[in-house]
């Protein structure tokens, strides 16, 4: 009896702890660049199926650089790597082909039983894995109102040094 109830909390806890959210993307179609480039537009669902808030750190960028459609451009963050294609919410496509500073970045607080909905646009990759990495603070007793705070009063990106981030990549069919 406590074998199974000793597997059980195991499993459970790997499961929230590994499992926090899920991502799902459709394909919305594809669209030409002003420089003439293929590029795809994916709808991103970032679901928070857990029992506590999840934080994700988004460019503060996306609010001068989101169009009409929502829909936000980003960049491969490993062009180094030939054999996949990573993006992140957490740099624009601007900020990767800038400079290499810290940038700051809105918080994100993504309530249980809620999620965020966003489009992003993409150069057309072909032949090659592509990936979302997200930035995710698991920690507990997230306080929207202090994040804030942190956020509104002091530079930028000090909110981020009071929790702890982990990098989770999810694949994009």
């Amino acid at each position: 009896m406590r074998v199974k109830f000793f597997l059980s909390l195991i499993i459970t806890i790997t499961y929230t702890i590994g499992f926090c959210q899920d991502v799902k993307f459709t394909e919305l179609g594809e669209s030409k660049s002003k420089s003439g480039l293929d590029e795809c537009i994916y709808r991103l669902e970032l679901f928070n199926n857990t029992n506590s808030p999840i934080c994700i750190p988004v460019s503060l960028s996306f609010g001068f650089t989101v169009n009409l459609n929502d829909t936000v451009e980003v960049k491969n963050i490993y062009p180094a790597n030939d054999s996949s294609v990573t993006f992140s919410l957490y740099y624009t496509k601007s900020e990767l082909e800038g400079s290499s500073v810290r940038y700051p970045a809105v918080p994100v607080l993504i309530n249980p039983n809620t999620y965020v909905l966003t489009n992003v646009r993409f150069e057309k990759i072909k032949e090659k894995k592509m990936f979302l990495e997200l930035k995710c603070s698991y920690d507990k007793n997230l306080d929207y109102y202090k994040i804030r705070s942190s956020f509104e009063n002091e530079p930028k990106y000090k909110w981020m040094d009071k929790l702890s981030f982990v990098d989770k990549k999810y694949p994009i069919y």
